[in-house]
């Protein structure tokens, strides 16, 4: 009952990146995905998952979940002003926590990661048609000459 509450309150967290600036929601869903991913995994590790990054290895200590995270930042950072690379990291990140904390509150795996694939991709979807939005073509803005 504890990891089903404590994803709730994560995930909720999670959600209040739609409030960010539109310039920066993606940098800032990508940051709070990375996160959001490290509390989740941690969050499922004490639910009794097992982690499957074989870098980490299957129980990894909270240390090295925060260098995870840290190197995770670091690479947000190093794109923050790419808006498809931030599309992707917050499209990644933001997946991988939601099916860590499907899998925290009992879900099996393979629905774990089918949920998470469905918000990456809503995730992407959304920011690449507020892109297409805010991003008006030179010759709307023109008036007509001539007329």
């Amino acid at each position: 009952m504890k990891a089903i509450l404590t994803s709730i309150i994560v995930a909720a967290l999670c959600t209040g990146c739609a409030t960010a600036p539109a310039d920066q929601t993606d940098l800032t869903r990508a940051r709070v995905g990375a996160v959001g991913d490290a509390v989740s995994t941690q969050i499922a590790l004490s639910a009794g998952a097992v982690e499957s990054n074989p870098l980490l290895g299957s129980h990894p200590s909270p240390a090295a979940l925060v260098a995870v995270t840290g190197a995770k930042l670091l690479l947000i950072e190093a794109y923050k002003d790419d808006p498809a690379a931030t599309r992707t990291l917050s499209s990644l990140f933001n997946g991988l926590t939601v099916s860590n904390l499907m899998v925290a509150a009992g879900a099996a795996t393979g629905f774990g990661v089918i949920a998470g694939t469905m918000v990456g991709v809503g995730l992407w979807a959304d920011s690449t048609d507020r892109a297409k939005s805010t991003t008006l073509p030179k010759t709307a803005t023109q008036p007509i000459q001539g007329k």
